[in-house]
């Protein structure tokens, strides 16, 4: 590479990474502006990005094996095929309202996640760690300035169900931290505190119940006898918290007739949307043009039917991998789900620090069976997923 090729390849780096460190804290406006923001940014972002790993092309193709290469190619042939096939407009470029992942949103996050590949495995972790508990810590003001009142708690993300699984990530990162930070060890446990309080108040089902399992997994493989010992005090602990929450949020975490209403309507929602997929099996409706994959004509369910008599509408099956399907098409959808299920069997066979990435892409993805994503969150999927099927450095 040239001396200029070289500055330009450094600066686009730095400009990318810049951005993206950036994102969870665009959050001038209102929701929907901070989103469409972020949006914006992160096709910058993914610009820079995707330029300045051209511009060392025979490195970036030695990052990972051919069979994840394959399996990215598809995917990102997917994309541009269902976006210049579907001709679905803006929001198949730049995403949908409230959900600004269009087609080349989608590219982006990958772009970003490779780039970052360039870190090693324990200044990520700690980059990552960071970045979470301030978006953690700043959100404690700016919810109680925006909305008063941290119940159901959606922080800068503006949504409690992303900011719940940003917390859990954040949680499970201070973990395989702690057991090197003895000089910060407290802090990091008063830290780690902070995160479980407001991973709680966020309400969010899924992401609660999935940290405590995953954080016992870790636990177990890392620091079984330890962990052994003290299983009683993480109990009586759980259910403090757990209590305490009930009676902030009565109807989220423990009525059993409220969460039994709410997964029978996500299968309604995602039944329907399973259907609708076989009308474009092959190039999908366009990634961020979901609702017109799910537009009430469409939907035969009565719950499904009384939200669109409320004047609603759906531009998510609260599915990720159904909404990819819808997306970019089965092939482009099942290689999305294809390269998760491959980077997490990786993820969690890799040696040191490096397998919590495959507890962090698990944790994501089961979340995703469940609800919405949003731009940092897709972003946060990619830096883990790509970590995992990153190449092991070589002997010399």
């Amino acid at each position: 590479m040239s001396p200029f090729g070289a500055r330009l390849q450094k600066l686009l780096t730095r400009c990318s990474y810049a951005l993206a460190a950036l994102l969870p804290f665009l959050v001038p406006f209102d929701a929907n502006r901070n989103i469409d923001m972020q949006g914006l940014i992160l096709l910058i972002a993914g610009g820079f990005s995707w330029s300045a790993l051209a511009l060392r092309y025979r490195r970036t193709l030695q990052q990972l094996s051919p069979a994840s290469w394959a399996l990215i190619a598809v995917y990102v042939a997917s994309c541009l095929i269902s976006l210049a096939a579907t001709h679905a407009g803006p929001y198949a470029i730049a995403g949908s309202p409230y959900i600004r992942l269009g087609s080349l949103g989608l590219i982006a996050c990958i772009g970003g996640g490779l780039l970052l590949q360039r870190f090693d495995t324990r200044t990520l972790i700690k980059y990552l760690y960071a970045s979470i508990s301030l978006v953690a810590l700043i959100s404690i003001p700016y919810t109680l300035i925006e909305f008063h009142s941290v119940v159901r708690i959606s922080g800068l993300v503006a949504q409690a169900d992303v900011f719940g699984v940003l917390l859990g990530c954040g949680f499970l990162l201070g973990l395989a931290l702690i057991n090197d930070a003895s000089k910060w060890r407290n802090y990091l446990l008063a830290n780690q505190c902070l995160l479980v309080v407001l991973l709680l108040l966020t309400g969010t089902r899924a992401a609660i119940l999935l940290t405590i399992a995953l954080a016992v997994c870790w636990q177990l493989q890392n620091q079984r006898s330890r962990f052994l010992k003290f299983v009683p005090i993480y109990v009586i602990l759980i259910v403090v918290l757990v209590g305490s929450v009930h009676y902030i949020q009565p109807n989220r975490l423990t009525n059993v007739a409220y969460a039994s209403e709410s997964v029978s309507y996500r299968r309604d929602l995602q039944s329907a949307a399973l259907r609708s997929s076989l009308d474009k099996p092959l190039l999908g409706y366009g990634a961020g043009n979901l609702a017109d994959a799910l537009d009430c004509t469409k939907l035969s369910e009565k719950s499904l039917q009384t939200t669109c008599h409320d004047g609603y509408f759906f531009n998510s099956s609260h599915n990720i991998f159904i909404d990819r399907m819808l997306g970019v098409g089965w092939l482009g959808g099942l290689a999305y789900l294809s390269i998760i299920i491959f980077a997490i069997y990786q993820g969690l066979r890799a040696k040191n620090q490096a397998h919590i990435f495959g507890y962090l892409a698990l944790l994501i993805s089961l979340y995703y069976l469940t609800n919405v994503t949003s731009v940092v969150l897709e972003l946060l999927l990619w830096v883990t997923l790509l970590q995992c099927l990153k190449k092991p450095p070589t002997k010399t």
